[in-house]
């Protein structure tokens, strides 16, 4: 089990949006600010990627996500709560957890690779964890719990991760 937490998949913004679209998915709250205009350049260059990388396969009529990444996925696609963080300042780390029954799937923008995601499984009490070490104490970072099919939004930490436990357990 911790093995499967452990696990990051990287990928390139486009590799994400060509991800989410492939599993069908109309719209989803995400990390990038702007989406830029995807062509059809762009989705071939993105699909070989994935291809090459082993995280996409083909049985000759359709394409198969890598099982753990699909896990992931399906999480972000059919998440009804995204947990949204930014620590400290507008360059600092920022993430979205997309919360399921049993875990949070965790989206960061990653700060080595400009213009990539780091995509991974994290439990509920890890998250608070990371979170209560790295918010920063002068209030300079934001968390929100956000539904997604209503729009509303729950600021605060105690209060956010009141309503994460609810839901978890």
């Amino acid at each position: 089990m911790v093995e499967d937490l452990q696990k990051i998949f990287v990928l390139s913004e486009v590799e994400y949006s060509v991800l989410l679209a492939g599993k069908g998915a109309d719209s989803c709250y995400t990390l990038q600010s702007e989406v830029e205009s995807i062509d059809s350049e762009k989705v071939c260059m993105a699909m070989a990627n994935l291809y090459n990388t082993g995280l996409i396969d083909s049985d000759g009529d359709e394409f198969i996500i890598d099982e753990n990444l699909n896990e992931l996925v399906e999480a972000i696609i059919n998440s009804s709560k995204v947990l949204f963080v930014r620590f400290g300042k507008e360059e600092a780390r920022v993430l979205c957890g997309y919360i399921t029954n049993e875990f949070v799937v965790i989206c960061e923008k990653n700060k080595i690779e400009k213009g990539s995601i780091l995509i991974y499984k994290s439990s509920i009490d890890e998250l608070r964890e990371i979170l209560q070490e790295e918010l920063p104490k002068d209030n300079d970072g934001e968390i929100k719990v956000i539904n997604v099919k209503t729009g509303e939004e729950i600021n605060g930490f105690d209060v956010c991760f009141a309503q994460l436990r609810g839901e978890l357990r």
